[in-house]
């Protein structure tokens, strides 16, 4: 290969090469509310909001929210208690009835609010026997009391 074609040749692959590294150094994508979306219980992103009549805003040092998710393949549930991420099964047959059962944590402490949270959320997920939701809120209840409220939020 001659210098004259080599120089070209370098040069197409450093560009190449730039726009393959810039390619993988998109920013992570961020959630979004859906405004006027009609939210479905299974395979949505669930932010806790409140907790026992409580409003749960991210506690100094919390890294991430607290969440769930309903798998629809298998009737797992996925999710993070604010301190721990957490995982079991629910059993949905139709109707409002709602069981979330049995559920694990990873056990890794963290920050005394972060652990208080994760204690509360427990609870509550353990104690749903039932579910409601309006527009974009998905609200636990045990009967008719609200448990914990959770809002939609759609990733892009």
């Amino acid at each position: 290969m001659s210098r004259a074609t080599r120089k070209p040749l370098l040069a197409a692959l450093c560009l190449l090469a730039t726009l393959m590294a810039s390619g993988c150094a998109t920013r992570p994508a961020e959630p979004i509310a859906q405004p006027g979306a009609s939210a479905e219980l299974k395979n949505t992103y669930w932010k806790l909001t409140e907790l026992g009549g409580d409003r749960v805003p991210m506690a100094p040092g919390q890294q991430r929210e607290a969440r769930i998710t309903l798998a629809s393949g298998g009737s797992r549930l996925i999710g993070f208690s604010g301190c721990n991420p957490l995982m079991g099964a629910y059993v949905h047959e139709g109707g409002s009835m709602l069981r979330l059962t049995p559920l694990a944590t990873t056990r890794m402490a963290c920050a005394p609010p972060l652990m208080a949270l994760e204690t509360r959320l427990l609870k509550a997920l353990e104690a749903t026997t039932a579910y409601r939701i309006e527009g974009e809120q998905l609200t636990l209840l045990d009967d008719a009391r609200a448990l914990a409220r959770f809002d939609a939020v759609y990733l892009h």
